[in-house]
């Protein structure tokens, strides 16, 4: 793959991850645009690992938190900290399971335009209801284990590029 290829990827992963738009979405769409060869599953992968690392700098006190909050758990005290942990363990599992299922199924199942476009269409309407009925009080302490179980069903759907 040319140095320009992996060059755009990146930048167009960089840009969108961090808006309300899909990033896998945008690497699916960047050869069907562009009339390049579709860069498959693993360049795609490589180039969210290049965000998640951003993340986790970001985030690095927050994960510290959780780490800590894991030894807390095992010596078992439960702390902000081990709540915290436990809240983003509950969250990840329904993706953890999707993800594997899409994995058996086939990853390239849902790599197609009109995947994307109707994703998008399908979403982009649901996120206008959600955010004019719905009630955000932004804080952690107000999550459940069932909030956190709610917003790990809702992420398994960001696994369909165009979300």
């Amino acid at each position: 793959m040319p140095l320009l290829h992996i060059f755009v990827l990146a930048l167009v992963q960089g840009i969108t991850e961090f808006l309300p738009i899909s990033s896998s979405g945008h690497l699916v769409l960047v050869p069907a645009v562009t009339g390049w060869e579709d860069q498959g599953v693993v360049i795609d992968v490589a180039t969210h690992v290049g965000t998640l690392v951003a993340v986790l700098i970001y985030f690095r006190r927050d994960i510290a938190t959780m780490a800590m909050g894991f030894l807390a758990l095992a010596a078992r005290r439960f702390d902000d900290g081990a709540r915290l942990a436990s809240l983003v363990v509950v969250a990840t599992v329904p993706t953890v399971i999707a993800g594997a299922i899409l994995h058996e199924l086939g990853p390239e199942l849902l790599r197609s335009a009109a995947v994307i476009a109707w994703a998008t269409l399908g979403f982009g309407i649901l996120l206008g209801i959600a955010d004019r009925v719905g009630v955000m009080s932004g804080r952690m302490r107000d999550i459940t284990f069932g909030g956190a179980l709610m917003i790990g069903l809702a992420q398994m759907l960001a696994l369909i590029p165009g979300t």
